[in-house]
């Protein structure tokens, strides 16, 4: 997906900003505060198109709504990168791979970068450039354990 493609999406009405409440106003005076709206969301522009009584109308995300959803499938993703991103903070205080949600370091972070790559917004809690942090740190906790546990082996 472009960055400049709409997303389908939900939004609810939240002033944030001075000005927000005189933009509602501008849409229509029965627009209150925590409607919730379906429409489209323009990542680049953080603008939200959406329909009031056959009008179009638009929200500035962050300063006169909040986004609420993200098309089909978006919330299971994030999701899912939260539990992969837990079980790598889990694994670097008890390395053991079985602790992963996947079978090896490789699979799990590959698994990482494919859902960060499949959403449409990208987390503000996690960068491409950390998954591949996590899982040098991860090898070489392993490799760390993996050595000590050859040498005690020949004691």
């Amino acid at each position: 997906m472009k960055e400049y493609d709409k997303i389908p999406a939900q939004a609810v009405v939240e002033v944030t900003a001075s000005w927000g409440r005189t933009c509602l106003r501008e849409i229509g005076r029965d627009l209150k505060e925590g409607t919730v709206l379906d429409g489209y969301y323009y990542p680049v522009s953080k603008a939200f198109d959406f329909n009031w009584k056959g009008e179009g109308a638009m929200l500035w995300i962050g300063d006169n709504g909040r986004l609420v959803s993200l098309g089909e499938g978006q919330e299971h993703k994030y999701m899912m990168l939260g539990r992969l991103l837990s079980d790598c903070k889990y694994f670097l205080c008890n390395p053991y791979e079985r602790h992963l949600y996947f079978p090896s370091i490789a699979r799990h972070c590959k698994e990482m970068r494919q859902y960060w790559l499949a959403l449409n917004i990208k987390p503000e809690w996690l960068s491409y450039k950390q998954i591949g942090r996590l899982e040098h740190k991860m090898n070489r906790m392993k490799t760390k354990l993996d050595r000590q546990f050859k040498k005690d082996r020949r004691q």
